[in-house]
C-alpha cells in the first residue's frame, strides 16, 4: 500500500462556533450531498467532511442559507452568531470572503426591486453592465486567491448579468404592475442564448442555475399556452435539457407539483423514475408515491375531528356524509388563496341548493385567530368556514400530503375520496367535474 500510486483525498475539517443556532441543525449541501456539522451544547464545532467532487456548497440554518466554497485538504473555520453575520479564517478565508462581498455588493444594488426592476429597458441595461464592470474589478483585484476561483466567480458575474437581462420583461411587468408590458425589439436583442447543459457552471455558478431555472419558466409558460397542462408543460420544458444531471436537478424543483394526488401520478411518478439517477431522489420520489396512492379517487377520505366553525360549536368531516363535500385548505396570509375567494363565492352561490357542502379550513396558528375571524367577517365568507386544530401539523393535513396552498379537494356523500387535487374555483374545470357528477 506504501508503494501504490493511487491518490488518497485528504479529508476537508470544518470548525470555529456558530452562536444562537437554538436547536437548529448547521448544514453543508450541495446538489444531492448533504451533512449536518456536529455541534457542542457551546456553539462550537469540529467537523471531518469527506466531501464529493466539488467546490461550492450552502451553509444553512433553517431556511437561511449563505454560499461557501471547499476544497479537499484545505482546512476552514467560521464564527458567527448569524448567517448574516459570517467571519471566515483558515486556508479558504480570502475566497469565502470575496464571495460575500460580492453578494453584498449586489444586493445594494438590487435590494429594491421595484426601483430596480422597474427602470426603462436602457437604463435597465446600464445598471447591469456597470454592476458586472464592478463586481469583475473587485474579483480581479482580489489577492491571495485561488485562480480556478477567481475564474469561476467572474464567469459567475456574467451568469447574474445574462439571467437578470433575460428575466427583465416577466419582472419589469410585475413590479410595474403592468401586465402586458413586452420588452422592445431593440432590448430582445439583449437577451443571452442559454447553454442548457453547461454542468460545470452547474456545479460552480449559483447564477447559472438561476439562468436556467428563468429559461425553464419561460418555456413551462409557453408550453402551457399549448395545452392548458401544468403538468404536461413542466415534462415538456424539462425534457429540452439533455444532460441528466441538470434534468435531475431541476426536475427536483417541481416534484411536489408532479406528484400530486391526481390522474396523472403513476405517469408522473414514472417520468421523475426515468428522469434521474440520483438514488436518494429516486427513493424520495417512490416513497412519497407510495402515500400518495392511498388518496386515490375512491379511497376513504382522511378525516378531520372537532374543527372550530366560526358560526359555532365545532365541525367533523363525518357530520357533513350524505352530502359531496369541497374542502379549500387556505390562510389569511396566503396571497393566492385570497385571490380565488371571489371565485369560490360565485361557484357556491351557482351550486348553493345542490347536494353539496363548501368548507373553507384555515391552518392559521393559534395566534392568528383574530385574524382568522377577521377575515372571515370582512370578506363576507360563506359556506363552511372552519379553523384546523393545528395549522400545518394538523392531522387531515398531513394525512392529504399538503405542502403548499391553496389546495382544493372533493370528497363524494360516502365520504371517499373524489379528487385530493381538485381544480381551483377559479378553473373552469371544477363546474364541469360539479355537474359531470349531477349534484
Amino acid at each position: 500500500m506504501a508503494c501504490s500510486n493511487e491518490k488518497v483525498d485528504a479529508p476537508t475539517v470544518l470548525s470555529g462556533q456558530f452562536d444562537n443556532l437554538n436547536g437548529q441543525p448547521l448544514t453543508i449541501s450541495a446538489l444531492d450531498y448533504s451533512h449536518d456539522l456536529v455541534i457542542s451544547a457551546d456553539g462550537k464545532f469540529s467537523d471531518t467532511l469527506d466531501l464529493p467532487d466539488l467546490n461550492y456548497y450552502n451553509l444553512s440554518v433553517g431556511r437561511s442559507r449563505v454560499p461557501i466554497y471547499l476544497k479537499k485538504g484545505n482546512s476552514i473555520t467560521i464564527t458567527a452568531s448569524s448567517l448574516e453575520n459570517i467571519k471566515f479564517g483558515g486556508e479558504l478565508a480570502a475566497e469565502n470572503q470575496l464571495m460575500r462581498k460580492l453578494i453584498s455588493t449586489k444586493k445594494a444594488v438590487v435590494q429594491n426591486p421595484n426601483k430596480f426592476y422597474g427602470l426603462e429597458e436602457t437604463a435597465f441595461i446600464a445598471a447591469n453592465k456597470a454592476l458586472e464592470t464592478t463586481m469583475t474589478s473587485m474579483i480581479n483585484s482580489a489577492a491571495g486567491i485561488d485562480a480556478q476561483f477567481k475564474e469561476d466567480q467572474i464567469q459567475d458575474v456574467k451568469y447574474g448579468y445574462a439571467a437578470d437581462i433575460n428575466n427583465y420583461e416577466a419582472a419589469h411587468a410585475y413590479y410595474t404592475k403592468n401586465p402586458n408590458f413586452m420588452a422592445s425589439e431593440a432590448y430582445n436583442k439583449e437577451l443571452v442564448d442559454i447553454d442548457l447543459n453547461n454542468v460545470d457552471a452547474f456545479k460552480s455558478s449559483e447564477n447559472y442555475k438561476n439562468l436556467l431555472a428563468g429559461n425553464l419558466q419561460k418555456n413551462m409558460t409557453s408550453a402551457y399556452e399549448e395545452s392548458k397542462d401544468y403538468n404536461k408543460a413542466i415534462k415538456a420544458a424539462v425534457s429540452e435539457i439533455d444532460n441528466k444531471l441538470i434534468r435531475s436537478e431541476m426536475l427536483k424543483n417541481y416534484a411536489a407539483m408532479l406528484l400530486a394526488p391526481n390522474e396523472d401520478l403513476t405517469e408522473n411518478y414514472d417520468f421523475l423514475i426515468t428522469n434521474t439517477d440520483t438514488e436518494k431522489y429516486k427513493k424520495d420520489y417512490t416513497d412519497t408515491f407510495n402515500r400518495l396512492k392511498s388518496l386515490s379517487k375512491g379511497q376513504p377520505s382522511p378525516q378531520f375531528v372537532n374543527y372550530e366553525n366560526h358560526k359555532g360549536g365545532q365541525t367533523s368531516l363525518s357530520d357533513l356524509k350524505g352530502k359531496y363535500v369541497y374542502v379549500d385548505v387556505w390562510a389569511t396570509w396566503c396571497g393566492p388563496c385570497k385571490r380565488e375567494i371571489p371565485s369560490l363565492k360565485a361557484v357556491e352561490k351557482e351550486f348553493h341548493e345542490k347536494n353539496i357542502e363548501f368548507v373553507s379550513t384555515s391552518i392559521d396558528r393559534a395566534k392568528d385567530h383574530a385574524a382568522w375571524v377577521k377575515m372571515v367577517n370582512d370578506k363576507d365568507l360563506g359556506g363552511t368556514q372552519l379553523m384546523a386544530d393545528n395549522n400545518w401539523k394538523s392531522k387531515f393535513v398531513t394525512d392529504y400530503q399538503i405542502t403548499g396552498i391553496p389546495r382544493f379537494i372533493l370528497i363524494d356523500p360516502n365520504g371517499n375520496i373524489v379528487s385530493a387535487d381538485a381544480p381551483r374555483p377559479s378553473d373552469p374545470k371544477l363546474k364541469t367535474l360539479l355537474n359531470e357528477l349531477d349534484i
